[in-house]
């Protein structure tokens, strides 16, 4: 199925509707769908890719408002602000394939797998923030909620939530493209990666 036909699943738009109300309703149902269940948070339903065991998919949604939505020109910016921070961390921020708005918003995620000795972290999370400010680069602005950090099986800490979640509806980082260039060269990201950022 191609990304962009993902079809919400009917328990996410019961529990929209408050016609689910508790978590585990919303997982049991979702199981009788055959969607696998991974997770909530306060602004987004995640499940297993139904075609794609490497991707989630967050459905947008907002405790305190459930129907909400997001327009399509906020999930552009969404899409590409992931990219740049992925591009630049691949360590750290799980690259994305689509974001898409509407009253269905959803984006399309790599999955993150949760590693088996979580005591012993590769390249802590912290990384990403020190070499922003050794660099002089803007500091990614983060949910600090634990379960928004994940040690994966390749022993990273990833961010596994949208940065624009944090951002209270700025959803693109201002970025110095000199000292962006710098970063990348120094990175030894090849010309590709430095084009698509």
């Amino acid at each position: 199925m191609p990304e962009g036909l993902i079809t919400e699943p009917q328990s996410i738009k019961k529990f929209k509707e408050g016609r689910l109300l508790r978590e585990s309703d919303l997982r049991d149902s979702l199981e009788k769908e055959d969607f696998q269940f991974l997770g909530m948070g306060k602004e987004s339903i995640v499940i297993k890719h139904p075609d794609n065991d490497g991707e989630v998919v967050a459905f947008v949604y907002d405790r305190f408002s459930p129907v909400k939505s997001i327009d399509r020109f906020e999930a552009l910016k969404i899409y590409h602000n992931q990219r740049i921070w992925q591009a630049l961390f691949p360590d750290h921020f799980p690259k994305i394939t689509m974001s898409s708005g509407g009253e269905k918003a959803r984006t399309v995620r790599q999955r993150i797998s949760r590693g088996r000795n979580i005591d012993k972290t590769e390249h802590p999370f912290e990384e990403v923030f020190d070499e922003c400010k050794r660099n002089d680069l803007p500091i990614p602005k983060v949910d600090n909620w634990d379960f928004n950090f994940m040690v994966g099986e390749d022993g990273n800490e990833y961010y596994v939530d949208l940065l624009s979640n944090s951002n209270k509806g700025e959803v693109t980082t201002d970025w110095d493209r000199d000292k962006l260039a710098v970063f990348m060269r120094k990175k030894f990201l090849d010309a590709s990666t430095q084009k698509k950022v």
